[in-house]
């Protein structure tokens, strides 16, 4: 499931302006619409026509919840950005898993595993926080996280993170980065960017082989942040694979 938007960051990085940056998708969605190999996913309940370029696709028939449309473009971006920037890799996604372990399950956004075909597995486990604020996802989630089984009671590699991306909810992740200059989006990410600092000082004592965190703007930039999170690293604010 994706809109024209996911796509775009990765097809047309070079584009001058918005609408130019959505040409190219769009030439490539209706392309595979004319071959009824993607078909509109239905939103429920139905509020208003969807713009153009915000229809989600999937290639089976599929719906989403009106009240999920943001949650679930904010988690796509970061997944695409696994798919993208990791080619070398074997790339396995799955949303919404069960992990269970000690007969309790613990139900992220998703899991994505990294195989390097040199027999190494790097696991993500994805929590998107977007309505909660920093204290209440140190509160309801990490502080949870801290009790939940070892990765390897939940059938997870040595090497697994959990990566929280955090957006602040005034900020539109319909936003592409070409626009992220505008003056109209440059309040959301200032809020996003305060939140942001506001959660890593909450998670400061966390231990770092455990988590990684990123702010959601810099989706795109997964294996480039200035300061690269590697494995052995000591580094939260941002993820790579080295």
């Amino acid at each position: 499931m994706a809109t024209i938007y996911h796509f775009q960051p990765w097809i047309t990085k070079s584009a001058k302006t918005f609408l130019s940056a959505l040409s190219a998708p769009t030439d490539q969605f209706n392309k595979l619409k004319k071959q009824n190999l993607i078909k509109p996913v239905k939103v429920y309940p139905y509020l208003r026509n969807p713009f153009r370029y915000n229809q989600f696709y999937s290639l089976v028939p599929d719906k989403i919840a009106n009240s999920m449309i943001e949650h679930q473009s904010g988690l796509i971006d970061v997944l695409m950005a696994f798919i993208y920037l990791y080619p070398d890799f074997d790339v396995n996604i799955k949303y919404t898993p069960h992990l269970m372990a000690n007969g309790k399950i613990y139900k992220p956004d998703a899991l994505v595993k990294l195989d390097d075909f040199k027999g190494n597995q790097y696991d993500f486990i994805i929590e998107f926080e977007r309505s909660r604020n920093p204290i209440a996802i140190y509160n309801e989630k990490l502080a949870k996280n801290e009790k939940m089984p070892s990765f390897k009671e939940l059938g997870l590699s040595q090497y697994t993170k959990i990566l929280y991306i955090y957006c602040h909810e005034r900020f539109n992740v319909f936003n592409r980065p070409i626009q992220y200059d505008l003056p109209e989006v440059k309040l959301p990410l200032q809020a996003l960017n305060s939140g942001f600092a506001s959660l890593m000082n909450i998670a400061a004592k966390l231990p770092d082989h455990k988590y990684r965190f990123l702010p959601y703007h810099q989706f795109n930039q997964l294996d480039i942040c200035q300061n690269k999170i590697r494995f052995s690293g000591t580094c939260k604010a941002c993820c790579r694979v080295n």
